[in-house]
């Protein structure tokens, strides 16, 4: 799978790229190939992306660390404003210089190496057993998504939301 830039899409006949492709994603632990047939057309300021993914992923239960396969099968559909993907050409950045690659000549570099890591230190703001106030940021079959701070994010598995009701969907707990 080849990253697409907003040139290739500006370039391209009718400024639309259809992009299809089915395979394991090496940033997903896949257990099967991650199949997509999506459709980006240049909008002016804005992209539209319409299409669909589906595939199995293996995820991991920050609580009760048991693995498990989640099925993706959903639709897209989605406006994004360009100037939110690219920033502005000619911005400055302050970056850390990761590696070099002289054989192809490449550079790696990296913006959040310049900030502290949210989880360093993550016991002393949040101890074993101590109670805190979240933020839901996603809602999913399997539980609940919660920010704790920006960058801090967990699980609330369904099998945790509930001592004495067995729940079908986080929604009956959650809203």
């Amino acid at each position: 799978m080849r990253k697409i830039s907003i040139d290739d899409l500006e370039n391209s006949a009718d400024k639309t790229l259809k992009i299809s492709f089915e395979d394991f994603i090496k940033e997903f632990n896949c257990v099967t190939p991650v199949k997509a047939e999506i459709i980006l057309k240049s909008l002016g300021e804005f992209i539209e992306a319409k299409g669909h993914v589906s595939g199995v992923v293996k995820l991991e239960c920050d609580l009760c660390l048991k693995e498990f396969d989640y099925k993706l099968d959903f639709d897209i559909d989605e406006l994004y404003a360009k100037k939110s993907l690219m920033e502005e050409y000619g911005q400055e950045l302050e970056l850390k210089v990761l590696s070099f690659d002289k054989e192809n000549q490449k550079v790696s570099l990296g913006l959040k190496q310049l900030v502290p890591d949210p989880w360093q230190d993550i016991t002393a703001r949040f101890p074993e057993g101590s109670h805190h106030t979240g933020k839901v940021t996603n809602l999913v079959d399997y539980g609940v998504f919660v920010e704790l701070e920006p960058g801090v994010e967990g699980l609330v598995h369904i099998s945790e939301m509930s001592w004495t009701r067995k729940l079908r969907h986080p929604s009956q707990m959650v809203h």
